[in-house]
């Protein structure tokens, strides 16, 4: 009888352990993937808030691929929503770019 007393609490103890660990595990999960999600806000609120765009080379022919053409677009239409004209736009970027070097080359 004792020997089966010390079997079950020894048992329980295990579960115990194993169940914290498992909680740690899934807190620290939730928590890494809150970092991550706040490093995305953090990266969509500097493209809205400096109008910054990324460009994306290709070495071989010089074109733009498909991301750096969207990202684009969306500066285009949000400066025209604004009503500036192409002039404005041309040296506002041109700012932006000496700003903002964020060019990736592939």
């Amino acid at each position: 009888r004792f020997e089966s007393k010390n079997f079950k609490s020894k048992y329980y103890c295990y579960c115990c352990v194993v169940l914290l660990l498992l909680s740690l595990l899934l807190l620290l999960s939730l928590l890494l993937l809150l970092l991550l999600l706040l490093l995305f806000l953090l990266f969509c609120f500097i493209l809205q808030k400096y109008h910054a765009f990324i460009l994306l080379y290709n070495d071989e022919d010089g074109e733009k691929d498909m991301l750096s053409q969207l990202i684009l677009l969306i500066y285009h239409k949000d400066r025209k929503r604004e009503g500036r004209g192409e002039r404005g736009e041309r040296e506002e970027m041109e700012v932006l770019l000496k700003i903002f070097p964020l060019s990736i080359f592939v």
